[in-house]
């Protein structure tokens, strides 16, 4: 830890580190870190804006938001995993990346007049269904009970670390022996909500986050939707129970069992008719690329 840091809550206080450090010169370490704070998130407004297509005000706020919550982990110490705040809160940095998401949403249509971008018509044309899009949109689900697992999981334990922290009054060491002690049940709770968080848009939409992302579909062998209880147990068969299992596996036999669970569903995934996969097969699905008009 360093001596205590103060938040600097100034805006536009960078225009006088700036002139104090050497003016417009690139060899200004001050300039520097305002050029890099705005290029940092023109990328950020140039895809939320592509994707998710909202008005550039929309994606200015979605910036300055993503950047206010790296401030926040920075003058929390991670939220209180840490023993300090080991970085300087700086309201600048929030502007500036603001200012870099508004840079990107005003570039990003522009992308669309450049050379070599793909016709709307052809994307919006059926893919063949290969064991490649099964996996990534395994690994897609994956990610996301990963996130999600691990966003409780910071979060809990740093909400914990806060509060002994303040609970102690001078001091400031982290708890650590009362993390270690926590640690567990919060990772089980983290996994709980990732699976939770699956089972509502597998039975909202009858496909997984995965499957959404990378525009696979299911249909019974009949060409008809299935229904809330084969969608519940696709979701059990599939990304919702290896959740439940990966989160508790504390000894040998569940993490074996969670292994061979992946190694199994990996396996499925090249050998099963349309690459539908292990779930989509225990319940009689078939694969199919969501824009497949039949």
């Amino acid at each position: 830890c360093y001596p205590p840091l103060t938040a600097q809550l100034v805006p536009g206080a960078f225009v006088l580190d700036v002139v104090d450090e050497g003016g417009l010169a690139l060899s200004n370490p001050a300039l520097r870190q305002v050029l890099l704070n705005v290029l940092l998130f023109v990328p950020f407004g140039m895809l939320v804006r592509r994707r998710g297509r909202p008005g550039g005000m929309l994606t200015v706020v979605l910036g300055l938001a993503a950047s206010a919550l790296i401030e926040v982990t920075q003058l929390t110490g991670t939220f209180g995993l840490a023993a300090c705040q080991y970085r300087l809160l700086d309201v600048d940095d929030v502007l500036l990346n603001g200012v870099g998401a508004l840079l990107g949403a005003v570039a990003a249509p522009l992308v669309w007049r450049l050379p070599g971008q793909p016709d709307a018509r052809l994307r919006a044309l059926p893919r063949p269904l290969t064991p490649w899009r099964r996996l990534g949109a395994m690994a897609i689900d994956v990610g996301v009970s990963i996130g999600i697992g691990g966003a409780v999981m910071v979060l809990g334990i740093g909400g914990v670390g806060i509060v002994v922290l303040l609970a102690s009054g001078s001091e400031r060491e982290a708890p650590v022996a009362l993390v270690g002690a926590i640690g567990a049940v919060v990772g089980a709770s983290g996994a709980v909500a990732a699976a939770v968080v699956h089972l509502l848009v597998v039975l909202r939409t009858g496909r997984t986050v995965g499957e959404l992302a990378g525009w696979l579909d299911a249909r019974l062998e009949s060409g008809e939707r299935a229904g809330a209880g084969r969608r519940l147990a696709r979701w059990a068969a599939g990304i919702g129970g290896w959740t439940l299992v990966s989160g508790f596996a504390f000894d040998p036999v569940t993490q074996s069992l969670a292994v061979g669970w992946a190694v199994a569903a990996i396996v499925v995934a090249f050998r099963s008719p349309a690459h539908s996969g292990l779930p989509l097969r225990i319940t009689r699905q078939l694969a199919r690329d969501a824009r497949d008009p039949r």
